[in-house]
């Protein structure tokens, strides 16, 4: 997502979202922060805000109060015209000794560390999901959970329950929300230590980190920024930590498949055309057609195939370079719908699904459909099972009949599977690199 011209809403901005706060503006973005009991800070920050040349706003809100919530995020779309990104910090960070915790403890630690992002979350989520989808996004939100609720340390405990549930909530709101709303999660070591603790309780917490010492806003600040900034990034993948420069690793996030997933759009894509090859042996063992009794294993066809893909290739270029008319709508929709995915991958991976894809689908066409329909029907239905749009089906058809020339003028079905998966792998490469350039 690019910054230039979006709004990010931070809470609890005093501490590490003072930084990010100036950071994101001198990207570009508008900002604004809300505040409970900071008021002079938190409007001093979005003053410095300003002076970067965007528009900033300071909003009071008490986030434990869902009407609050919505109305903070009612007030940044009012007065800054949108909301792209939340960046939920507000929170609250003290010691309560086991031997002395209360009922209170208990209830204050889940509405201002728990209650609360998730009040802003779902207001801010409604929002989001009014807004236009640009490129494939309506907006991102990045919680902050704590590196130490994996391995908590004594003397914290409410606090270390609410932020699980942060953790937990990152991942439920991602299944919610995708594909649109992007939803992640960080999960710092201690950042620039609150004052009520004291100068030991300080010491143990960074005794107690990985690298044994206490970490900078920017350590929290620069995934913030990457999360926000990054293209592919479409659900929550991550939950990162932050201990004082960051290690991230990826976790389920309750999700069947995520085709921003390398690995998981590979093995749909392969699965998917896959299972045409078993179409077409039931079609051919029903109509009594051998679907491979025209493929060849001679050196004439990859040579024809290779011959082929040239002219359609070379038209796919000009129409790519100049997409006039109904052809924008095509070029946009290859661009931010397969794009997310094909970016990811590796060039091989792309070969390999451009392979299979040019294998099944010409065994099923060329093999079964062409011999049993002929050549206009055949790619009469090509088309349709093709469709996107209207014009897209009219080019997949005449492409399909392309094929199907190719396979009678050569008269080996390996033709058309090496033009098919050939021609498939350039324009993904294509399309993959024309998605990386627009992030």
């Amino acid at each position: 997502m690019k910054l230039q011209g979006k709004t990010v809403l931070i809470t609890g901005g005093v501490r590490v979202g003072a930084p990010l706060a100036v950071e994101l503006a001198r990207r570009g973005a508008n900002v604004a922060l809300s505040y409970f009991k900071s008021r002079e800070r938190i409007e001093a920050i979005a003053a410095e805000a300003r002076r970067e040349g965007v528009r900033a706003s300071a909003i009071s809100a008490d986030l434990r109060k869902a009407v609050d919530a919505r109305a903070l995020v009612a007030s940044t779309v009012a007065e800054l015209g949108s909301i792209d990104g939340l960046v939920n910090m507000a929170s609250e960070f003290y010691p309560t000794p086991f031997d002395k915790l209360t009922e209170r403890d208990f209830d204050d630690a889940i509405a201002s560390s728990l209650k609360a992002p998730y009040l802003a979350a779902l207001a801010a989520a409604a929002a989001m999901r009014r807004q236009p989808v640009v490129e494939g996004v309506q907006g991102k939100i990045i919680n902050f959970a704590d590196w130490a609720v994996d391995r908590p340390y004594r003397g914290f405990l409410p606090y270390f329950i609410a932020k699980g549930g942060i953790v937990t909530m990152t991942k439920a709101l991602a299944v919610e929300l995708a594909p649109t709303i992007a939803v992640n999660a960080i999960a710092p070591a201690m950042i620039d230590p609150p004052p009520r603790l004291s100068s030991q309780e300080v010491e143990d917490i960074r005794l107690a980190s990985p690298l044994k010492r206490i970490g900078a806003p920017s350590d929290a600040n620069n995934l913030v920024l990457y999360l926000l900034e990054e293209p592919t990034l479409r659900r929550a993948k991550f939950i990162a930590s932050t201990a004082a420069g960051f290690w991230a690793h990826q976790i389920k996030s309750g999700t069947v498949f995520d085709l921003t997933n390398r690995y998981d759009f590979v093995g749909i894509a392969i699965l998917f055309e896959g299972s045409l090859i078993a179409i077409a042996g039931g079609l051919g063992w029903w109509f009594g057609i051998a679907p491979l009794e025209n493929l060849q294993w001679e050196w004439r066809g990859p040579v024809w195939g290779l011959a082929a893909t040239l002219p359609v290739f070379g038209l796919f270029l000009l129409l790519n370079r100049f997409p006039v008319g109904p052809l924008q709508k095509i070029k946009t929709f290859l661009v931010e719908a397969l794009g997310p995915s094909l970016a990811v991958c590796r060039w091989y991976d792309l070969l390999v699904v451009a392979g299979v894809a040019g294998l099944s689908e010409e065994i099923l066409f060329r093999g079964i459909l062409q011999p049993l329909m002929g050549i206009v029907w055949s790619n009469v239905v090509f088309g349709l099972l093709h469709f996107i749009t209207p014009t897209y089906a009219v080019l997949a058809a005449l492409l399909g009949a392309y094929l199907g020339w190719l396979l009678d003028d050569s008269g080996n079905l390996l033709a058309p599977i090496v033009a098919h998966g050939l021609y498939d792998f350039l324009a993904f490469l294509v399309v993959a690199r024309q998605y990386a350039r627009r992030g």
